[in-house]
């Protein structure tokens, strides 16, 4: 349960980062 909330926060950074780039 906690592995899949960490990789969302992780997609939803990815997604941010890529956004800036």
């Amino acid at each position: 349960m906690y592995f899949a909330i960490i990789k969302v926060k992780i997609g939803e950074t990815f997604g941010e980062i890529k956004k800036l780039i």
